[in-house]
């Protein structure tokens, strides 16, 4: 579940809205990742969504806002 985009995403997510309280590298950890994603779910009212649907739209979010330095010069 977790990669760089995700990491960007929550870590971004946390700074403008203090979501949840945690350390950047706590997102590396599995079961407080998962922890972490619930609560940024909680926090936006999307429990509608799985913790699968909310890695997903961060990856992909991720991957538009914090595009790879090789993917940004091709």
């Amino acid at each position: 579940m977790y990669d760089s985009f995700v990491d960007q995403m929550l870590w971004g997510y946390r700074q403008q809205d203090s979501f949840a309280k945690f350390h950047r590298k706590d997102l590396l950890v599995y079961n407080r990742f998962k922890e972490i994603a619930k609560q940024f779910r909680e926090h936006c009212n999307l429990s509608a969504f799985t913790i699968k649907d909310i890695d997903k739209f961060l990856w992909l979010a991720g991957k538009k806002y914090y595009p790879a330095s090789w993917e940004a010069q091709s």
